[in-house]
């Protein structure tokens, strides 16, 4: 059965973060097969914040993946990420700032 709109929109962030555990590259390439708008800008973010928070190597590797695709457009998870990875490390999550430096 399906969801109705407003709830599966509500209920997407949460199973990204879930689905991230078992098979983030699927997670991935589901986030950016999703349509533009702002949905999918809420799941991509998730999909950075998340897991930046699990895995911050990963999310950099995927970041720098989505920041080389055309569909990216305007949009920069980069603070996303880092935020999350800061929450949980600062002192490493601080390390690319001051290399930049």
């Amino acid at each position: 059965q399906a969801f109705p709109p407003y709830e599966r929109d509500w209920a997407q962030p949460t199973l990204i973060s879930c689905w991230l555990d078992k098979d983030p590259a699927a997670a991935f390439a589901w986030v950016r097969a999703l349509p533009q708008g702002t949905q999918r800008k809420t799941n991509v973010r998730e999909f950075f914040e998340s897991l930046g928070l699990k895995n911050p190597a990963a999310a950099l590797k995927y970041l720098a993946e989505y920041d080389a695709s055309p569909e990216r457009g305007r949009d920069n998870y980069a603070s996303s990420v880092f935020k999350a990875w800061a929450s949980t490390d600062p002192a490493a999550a601080a390390w690319p700032r001051r290399r930049c430096r």
